[in-house]
């Protein structure tokens, strides 16, 4: 699983549903992972969301962990982190540098078993589906202006455009494991409307093995 690319959806939330919408929105912030408390990692510096969108990795080896033996990169984790510091930054409520590895450990993990997950249960995303959603996607950033946030995202990643955005095959592996977590959220939903993300964590992590390559 590659997770260290930003996308348009981190912004803005994806044409779904709005109990999918939800539902994935609050999955990527549970707790699932207790790290070691001895982690004591340096903080780096306060980023703007440009550097938060470009972050490279000083701190974690690669792979950073493993989730059923599936690696997550350390660049992922690397980018993870500084999505959190940033938004708890905007939120006024700063959090510590070992939180913020907490938090995005637990998020990715839980990304990459709903990934696992809906592949098992024969899910796939064509390229035409893919495509489709894309252009969707950058149809509405163009249509929004020089908003700053799409600018940032431009700027971080080193895009010049949106169609090399769109282009990028780290983009598109994104986003499609995005449509993939998607369409197995919207069966779960189906199955069990009254699904919550706490439920969605447990469903997501059975049986899961998670092991860290970086050490405390």
């Amino acid at each position: 699983m590659n997770g260290g690319v930003m996308s348009i959806a981190d912004q803005r939330p994806r044409r779904r549903s709005t109990a999918v919408r939800a539902l994935a929105a609050t999955i990527v912030v549970l707790a699932v992972v207790a790290l070691p408390m001895g982690m004591a990692a340096a903080p780096p510096p306060e980023r703007d969301l440009a550097g938060v969108f470009g972050a490279a990795n000083t701190e974690f080896p690669d792979p950073a962990f493993l989730v059923n033996g599936e690696a997550v990169s350390g660049q992922a984790l690397a980018r993870s982190v500084a999505v959190f510091e940033y938004q708890a930054r905007q939120l006024g409520q700063p959090i510590d540098h070992r939180t913020a590895v907490k938090q995005a450990v637990e998020r990715l993990a839980v990304q990459v078993r709903l990934r696992q997950t809906a592949l098992q249960r024969g899910y796939s995303v064509s390229d035409a589906e893919l495509d489709a959603y894309l252009a969707g996607l950058i149809a509405e950033a163009k249509q929004s202006g020089p908003d700053p946030g799409n600018l940032a995202l431009l700027a971080g990643g080193g895009y010049r455009t949106w169609d090399a955005y769109a282009a990028d095959p780290a983009v598109r592996a994104e986003y499609r494991n995005a449509l993939l977590v998607n369409k197995l959220i919207s069966e779960l939903l189906a199955a069990d409307p009254a699904l919550t993300a706490e439920d969605l964590q447990t469903t997501a992590l059975a049986g899961a093995k998670i092991e860290l390559r970086f050490s405390p």
